[in-house]
């Protein structure tokens, strides 16, 4: 019986990354158009760090999909 190697993501990984980034940018993106929040630099580089979490997700799936996680 093998341990798995951790520096490999796994799909279900990858995907709540992903929507938990997705909720995050929603959740910006809400306040700042339905509310009609001012568009401060602060919110503009909140959003910026959630499309990067959104990416950052999408890139580990792609990963995992590529190279499945092995067991050592």
């Amino acid at each position: 019986m093998g341990v798995r190697k951790w520096k490999q993501p796994t799909k279900v990984q990858a995907i709540f990354m992903s929507i938990l980034g997705l909720m995050l940018l929603a959740n910006t993106a809400w306040s700042v158009l339905m509310e009609g929040r001012s568009a401060t630099v602060f919110v503009w580089i909140v959003m910026a760090l959630d499309l990067a979490f959104l990416m950052l997700g999408l890139w580990l799936y792609r990963r995992a999909v590529k190279n499945p996680p092995a067991r050592e």
